[in-house]
């Protein structure tokens, strides 16, 4: 977007001796370009780019207000501790995209192997899960027949809420999950047309999928009443609307029942 000047931009991670901890930062000198129509008194101006990460901008903050807002020079053995906190700072750097990379890494092969049909002993967490939602054809499938009913389009939701609900009700892993999916479609979805032929929503959430399925699995497997209040009070965490909830699902199941 912009013209650098390259002669007096500086990369700190290039001038820095390899056996010395500092500030680490990649400054662009910049101008506007010329032939983009901006105003031409600005065309003469230039400004500073400084890129760098959060950690790095926190130790050049502390290491200016000490180093050049006082009036004497910084003791020795302070500059030597920032020195050694400026290693650690890029250390943990190093750590974060390493830890990033590899969550990145882990989720392309949950993906592929969940697409490949080949995530059974694969377990449950807010990757695995996220993937599930996104690649799994039933599960896919499910979601698309649920916005049908109330003519919706469909809005991804992260998924990590219903990691700790699986874990009540014992689906551990994807295999588990699959399994869920394929007992209770039929009831999920006679339960979410209950719940969404009436209201006019524009757009449904990715998670009613796991609603349903979980409230029909609740249904199917014939929990107590009580064991239903305390799954929806995980996500309510108000016990007593947790159980005019789970009154009313009880309401809906016994319609759906008769009706068949």
């Amino acid at each position: 977007m912009f013209e650098i000047d390259w002669e007096n931009s500086v990369d700190r991670r290039e001038v820095l001796n390899p056996d010395s901890f500092g500030y680490l930062s990649l400054h662009y000198i910049a101008s506007l370009p010329k032939d983009k129509g901006y105003p031409e008194n600005f065309l003469d101006k230039k400004f500073e780019i400084q890129i760098r990460s959060i950690l790095q901008h926190t130790w050049a903050a502390i290491n200016h207000d000490l180093g050049y807002k006082t009036q004497v020079d910084v003791p020795r053995s302070i500059t030597r501790d920032l020195s050694k906190v400026a290693g650690l700072l890029e250390f943990a750097d190093d750590q974060f995209v390493n830890i990033r990379d590899r969550v990145k890494a882990y989720g392309e092969d949950i993906k592929n192997r969940i697409a490949n049909n080949e995530a059974d002993d694969v377990l449950i967490d807010l990757v695995s899960l996220r993937e599930f939602v996104q690649y799994n054809k039933d599960m896919i499938a499910l979601v698309n027949d649920m916005a049908g009913i109330c003519d919706a389009r469909v809005n991804f939701v992260e998924p990590g809420i219903y990691v700790r609900q699986l874990a009540f009700l014992g689906i551990k892993t994807i295999g588990d999950l699959e399994t869920m999916l394929s007992e209770n479609r039929e009831l999920a979805l006679a339960l979410a047309r209950k719940s969404l032929e009436k209201p006019e929503i524009d757009t449904l959430s990715t998670n009613n999928g796991f609603r349903f399925l979980c409230r029909a699995e609740l249904l199917n497997k014939n929990y107590p009443i009580e064991k239903i209040v305390e799954f929806i009070n995980l996500s309510l965490d108000n016990e007593k609307r947790a159980g005019k909830h789970a009154m009313h699902l009880m309401k809906i199941y016994n319609q759906i029942c008769e009706e068949l």
